[in-house]
């Protein structure tokens, strides 16, 4: 599908949330099925990048956006935050 890019999601991505993106046709490989439980993070940087995926990580994007959403009113924005690219 167009726009449409592989994906590796390291453990913590919950197996419904994956079942329901393959059925809307994603490619997706998940941490758990590859490599078991605890996997190191180096490994799954090597393993997207070799096989040009993009690694998704719940918690990284927590960890990155803990500060962003502690600033904002909204308490429905945590803990996902929408960027807009520089023009």
């Amino acid at each position: 599908m167009p726009g449409r890019f592989p994906l590796l999601t390291d453990e913590n991505v919950p197996g419904p949330l994956i079942e329901a993106l393959r059925s809307a046709g994603w490619d997706i490989l998940h941490a758990r099925e590859l490599f078991g439980e605890n996997t190191d993070d180096d490994v799954l940087i090597e393993h997207a990048a070799r096989r040009e995926r993009v690694l998704v990580r719940p918690r990284a994007f927590v960890d990155a956006f803990d500060e962003l959403a502690a600033r904002t009113d909204d308490p429905f924005r945590y803990p996902i935050c929408y960027l807009k690219p520089k023009a």
